[in-house]
């Protein structure tokens, strides 16, 4: 994933998380993050 981002970082961000909890859990999480951490246009 971070290699992704790279060069991508004003657009793409990687939230890591220690334990795997699945795909779903993983979406929540972020996206539970970026509603609390940033101030977005679009998401």
């Amino acid at each position: 994933m971070k290699d992704i981002q790279k060069g991508h970082e004003d657009y793409i961000m990687v939230y890591d998380r220690e334990k795997n909890g699945g795909k779903a859990e993983a979406v929540r999480q972020g996206v539970n993050y970026m509603l609390q951490e940033k101030e977005l246009e679009i998401m």
